[in-house]
């Protein structure tokens, strides 16, 4: 047996201890739910003022710091996916393994494919997402997936993909109507709302009478899921009975049923409107662009959006646009910081509230509340903010945009608003150029 120097024998004891901690073994399921239960803990004990993304990413970094994203399986990978892709140092590796993954023809390798999905977005990468969602709505394993318990993620993700996807898949994406059926299970239902959205975001790839068969089935579907989980009695499943009932009006709206864009304006009847020029209905407000923003006071990303909001109030200052910030009573306000105000029964406390609010936000820009929910079927509107573009005749010409998109974006839908109208614009939007270290910044969020 050879002999080994001191040296030698730290060495090969180094070596040793690398090769075990690069083949470690996957955590349990068990180690997996104390590490989204400690998530849990943190984001609740966690005050709301002190929650910063920065801090939010550190304490996923340091979750998951023993974690190999290439050694999980499908089903690990479900159960973490959201805080991989939270991590910079790991989501890399987790893309990659579920690409391995979603090559498998079984029913893990069509959970994978799905979400490999999640994981591809940027201009600069169509191809490569055309792969990965072909890979996964062709998937052999797909039907299978999206039959048990929370399989629909496909839906949703074709709701997301955007027509550079969807259109150039139309024949694949229309395939998924295969899997609209009653025997789908109530928590699978509720995961196909996106479907008609993307539908109707591909324009002429598809027809009208497409559409319309695809919404009524999901009517139908819709129901008849909130109407098997009442009958069932099963109080824990309440709450997702009420949202698939919730969810019939949006499909009964104005945006599902393709009459939005284009379309005159639905109605917005005000109950309070704060501008100099007060207004009771959206139509009122005619002659001008309007561009409304859907939010709330506890809207987090509503309010982080307030800078770029007054940018675009300040550049078109004087001119023939109005920014109407439209929200619904909430029956509690939320100041910003400190608990919220209780004004249940009580409107004109949250309309009170709600200029004090103003000024301590400096919203220079009109705010009104909806007699409609601020979540509003007829806008489409299943997430805020959310905005919507009013041209002067009233007709709505874009839908769904961010608050928070560049000025210079925002300026040249408007600018062209105006001019249509035969209205004067302000001058062009220059877009300031991009630092050094920014230029070569990877896309995506």
């Amino acid at each position: 047996m050879p002999s080994f120097t001191k040296f030698q024998t730290c060495a090969l004891m180094f070596m040793m201890a690398c090769v075990g901690a690069a083949h470690a073994a996957p955590p349990t399921d068990a180690e997996i739910t104390v590490l989204q239960a400690k998530l849990r803990e943190f984001q609740t004990g966690t005050p709301r003022g002190e929650m910063t993304y920065e801090k939010y990413q550190a304490f996923i970094g340091e979750l998951l710091k023993d974690v190999n994203p290439s050694e999980l399986s499908a089903a690990q990978m479900e159960k973490l996916f959201q805080m991989l892709q939270n991590v910079p140092a790991k989501k890399d590796a987790a893309q990659e393994r579920l690409k391995q993954l979603a090559a498998a023809d079984d029913v893990d390798g069509a959970r994978a494919a799905v979400m490999y999905c999640q994981t591809m977005y940027g201009d600069d990468m169509v191809d490569a997402r055309l792969a990965a969602y072909r890979r996964a709505l062709t998937h052999p394993a797909l039907g299978e997936v999206i039959r048990g318990e929370r399989g629909t993620g496909i839906f949703q993700q074709i709701g997301y993909a955007g027509e550079e996807v969807t259109k150039p898949l139309a024949k694949e994406v229309l395939g998924l109507q295969q899997y609209l059926t009653a025997d789908l299970p109530p928590e699978s239902v509720a995961g196909t709302m996106d479907y008609l959205s993307a539908l109707n975001g591909m324009g002429d790839a598809v027809d009208a009478a497409t559409k319309e068969s695809v919404r009524t089935k999901m009517v139908a579907m819709f129901k008849a899921a909130a109407q098997s989980l009442k009958e069932g009695g099963d109080e824990t499943k309440k709450g997702l009975a009420e949202h698939l009932e919730g969810s019939v009006a949006f499909l009964d709206g104005a945006a599902s049923r393709g009459t939005l864009m284009d379309h005159p304006a639905p109605a917005l009847t005000f109950s309070w409107f704060s501008g100099d020029q007060p207004a009771k209905t959206l139509a009122d407000l005619k002659g001008k662009v309007v561009v409304v923003d859907f939010w709330a006071t506890w809207c987090g990303p509503c309010i982080g959006t307030f800078p770029q909001v007054r940018e675009l109030q300040k550049h078109y200052e004087g001119y023939e646009v109005v920014i109407v910030g439209v929200t619904s009573l909430q029956g509690k306000h939320h100041p910003g910081n400190g608990e919220p105000v209780d004004t249940e029964g009580n409107p004109q406390k949250e309309y009170d509230l709600m200029k004090e609010f103003m000024a301590k936000q400096d919203m220079t820009w009109p705010v009104a509340f909806s007699e409609q929910e601020v979540f509003n079927p007829d806008f489409g509107v299943r997430g805020i903010p959310h905005v919507a573009i009013v041209d002067a005749e009233g007709i709505v010409r874009y839908n769904g945009l961010h608050p928070g998109d560049p000025l210079k974006v925002k300026a040249e839908k408007i600018d062209a608003l105006l001019k249509k109208a035969g209205l004067p614009t302000p001058d062009a939007v220059v877009e300031e150029p991009k630092a050094e270290e920014e230029k070569g910044a990877p896309k995506g969020g």
